[in-house]
């Protein structure tokens, strides 16, 4: 008898938690502007997936990848990392 008590106050308080959190409005995601899209790999004949761009607070991009790939599916390839120091005008 007591498990079932325990049982139906845990339920009870899940509940209430959950009708608490869904009051709480979630945050808007940051809308994005796509300026351009172009490749910027110094070898365009491998398979670069997976990107990932970041700004650091001086300014400058750094972008990493899965890199040097056959295909999609390649077991081979590498992390490479990029950067650029004049808004993506050029990378390095």
């Amino acid at each position: 008898m007591q498990r079932r008590i325990f049982l139906q106050g845990t339920l009870g308080v899940a509940a209430s938690l959950s009708r608490v959190g869904s009051l709480t409005a979630a945050p808007a995601a940051p809308s994005i502007k796509v300026h351009e899209k172009r490749v910027i790999s110094q070898q365009t004949a491998f398979y670069h997936g997976w990107p990932t761009l970041a700004q650091r607070k001086n300014g400058q991009l750094l972008l990493v990848s899965s890199a040097g790939r056959e295909s999609h599916i390649c077991p081979f390839g590498r992390v490479e990392l990029m950067c650029s120091n004049d808004q993506g005008a050029s990378w390095n």
